[in-house]
């Protein structure tokens, strides 16, 4: 696919910069690890599920699990 709009970057700096001065940078951070836990269960669920609604639904509902893990 070729995307000439840019639309993550934006939303990033939103998300990271949407609190107080000295929480900016873990939010910045909590970004990336989501962003990276979620490549990686994709990455995971299309190579086991191959392409489809059952590989988004397993993606998400992993992402999801890890980042309750994480999150207590």
């Amino acid at each position: 696919m070729d995307h000439r709009l840019p639309f993550f970057a934006p939303v990033a700096a939103v998300v990271a910069l949407n609190a107080a001065r000295r929480e900016r940078g873990v939010n910045a951070v909590r970004l990336l690890l989501g962003v990276v836990v979620g490549i990686l269960a994709a990455d995971a669920a299309v190579a086991v599920l191959h392409h489809g609604y059952g590989a988004l639904a397993a993606a998400t509902f992993v992402a999801m699990l890890v980042a309750l893990a994480v999150g207590r």
